[in-house]
């Protein structure tokens, strides 16, 4: 999934949570902007990885270490925030297992190393190095991504209800 669409989705995960637990979340800008970067951690990884097909091969982009600070959250006393963070990492690992193009997402790591995706992935078109990514094999893969019509309707779809949870969360 792309920037914009991963971040937006962190607005609908609060949103949701409000309803369930009631407005504990707090909704200032600064907070905004920090429930907008946490769904990028999974990411970060992306740096010390060389191509782009290989960003989701990291224990960021695993279910287990995510269900542990979960635990280790409620554990000390963390719970609220546990659950927010952890609850914005997993739709960011089911939105990446819904758009992967060139890398699935290793649901069972450590004990399995295979990817799954919704789609077939194609690794080849991943081939661009991250640390130059504005070079010419960028845009290919750009084209790629999105010459499927109906991942273009996912990121607009999730671009439009991260608007529209932002809406009502700072109502």
């Amino acid at each position: 999934m792309n920037i914009i669409s991963h971040g937006m989705s962190s607005f609908y995960v609060v949103m949701v949570l409000s309803q369930i637990y009631g407005p504990i979340y707090e909704v200032s800008l600064p907070m905004l902007l920090v429930y907008f970067f946490v769904s990028f951690i999974p990411d970060i990884g992306g740096f010390w990885i060389n191509e782009l097909k290989n960003h989701h091969h990291h224990i960021l982009h695993t279910p287990i270490i995510w269900i542990l600070i979960l635990i280790i959250g409620i554990l000390f006393g963390y719970t609220k925030w546990a659950i927010l963070i952890v609850s914005i990492i997993i739709f960011h690992l089911v939105t990446d297992f819904v758009t992967g193009r060139t890398a699935g997402v290793l649901i069972f790591y450590p004990f399995s190393k295979k990817e799954y995706s919704l789609e077939k992935t194609h690794p080849q078109n991943g081939n661009v190095n991250i640390k130059r990514i504005f070079r010419r094999n960028f845009w290919s893969y750009v084209k790629f991504y999105f010459s499927n019509k109906i991942l273009i309707s996912f990121e607009v779809t999730m671009i439009v209800i991260g608007l529209i949870s932002l809406y009502i969360i700072t109502k």
